[in-house]
Parts: C-alpha cells; structure tokens; sequence
C-alpha cells in the first residue's frame, strides 16, 4: 500500500497532536494534582549500637 502526500502528512498532524496533548496533559497532572500527594514527616528511628559520631545524622 502506498502512502500519498497527503496521508502522510495528515498522519503527521496527528501524531503531532498527540503528542501535544500529551505534553499538556503531563504538565497539567504534574502542576495541579501531584503537589497535592506530598507530605513531610519527622520520624526518629531508635537504633541500638549508634556510634556517637552519628547522634542526629538526617536522612531525606
């Protein structure tokens, strides 16, 4: 099967708006709905035999 000009380039616009939309709809998720999911917690963890050097090393 051959592909004509304009197939081929009707094909083209819409692979372009898919990815178009695509990109919209990740940057819409990623500025609207995940800034929602994060949470900060302080949790001290206990552990027995910690070197002093180590007393109130962080971990993020």
């Amino acid at each position: 099967m051959r592909l004509s000009r304009r197939g081929f380039l009707k094909a083209l616009g819409h692979v372009l708006l898919g990815f178009l939309a695509a990109g919209i709809g990740a940057y819409k998720y990623g500025t609207l709905l995940e800034p929602e999911w994060l949470s900060i917690e302080h949790v001290t963890i206990p552990i027995k035999r910690l070197k002093p050097s180590c007393d109130g090393f962080r971990i993020v």
